[in-house]
């Protein structure tokens, strides 16, 4: 496919950079690479999420390290796009940054999480704690919708809220999450099967009387 060709084609480039590599222009292999925090936060309005890597030694020579990101909480393609390639760290560089683009959603979601892992180094060796980072993501929107929005700025517009509108917009809350809608379908199915029960044995009580014993 036209998508495993470009791959491929990104691992030819990446393998002719690395050979392009004099011996004399490579890192020492003592130079550590790693995220300057572990931990970072970003709001869904911001739609990305920058992440500083760092270089510590010497800065001579060239470094190489890959990237990706990993889930956790937060799905790849529901709160955030994934991510992958290759930093190349030139003579001197001592910081790159990748941006990891956030999905915004209009629902409602308690503060999720994913991470983005440094591996395979090359001419470097990656620091003991800092080569994952998780990036935590912090949704703006009101509970349980927002709906509400204009009547959460104080404790009256609050106790102004109707009851029953609010639970209404708690179960859509529910019911959107995945694999509710299948599940509240098949447990109201499933719950009916003993009234289906009671119906056969009213139908079989009456075609016992009517007919069986009628005939008798």
């Amino acid at each position: 496919t036209e998508a495993s060709r470009e791959a491929d084609l990104r691992k030819v480039e990446v393998v002719q950079r690395e050979l392009a590599l004099d011996a004399s222009k490579c890192g020492d292999g003592n130079d550590i690479v790693q995220f300057s925090a572990p931990i970072y936060y970003v709001e869904e309005n911001d739609h990305k999420i920058k992440l500083h890597i760092i270089r510590m030694g010497s800065l001579h020579g060239s470094v190489l390290v890959n990237y990706h990101s990993m889930d956790d909480s937060a799905i790849a393609g529901e709160r955030y796009l994934e991510r992958s390639g290759r930093l190349h760290f030139e003579p001197g560089v001592c910081c790159m940054a990748i941006d990891i683009p956030i999905i915004k959603n209009d629902r409602w979601s308690t503060t999720v999480e994913f991470k983005v892992c440094l591996d395979h180094p090359t001419h470097c060796k990656l620091g003991n704690y800092l080569h994952t980072a998780r990036v935590k993501v912090i949704d703006d929107n009101v509970f349980p919708s927002d709906v509400f929005r204009d009547h959460v700025q104080g404790e009256e517009e609050v106790e102004q809220i109707d009851g029953f509108w609010l639970f209404l917009e708690y179960c859509r809350l529910n019911y959107g999450l995945s694999g509710i809608a299948w599940r509240t379908w098949l447990t109201i199915v499933l719950d009916q099967m003993k009234n289906v029960y009671l119906v056969l044995k009213f139908k079989l009580s009456i075609y016992m009387v009517n007919d069986v014993f009628n005939d008798a």
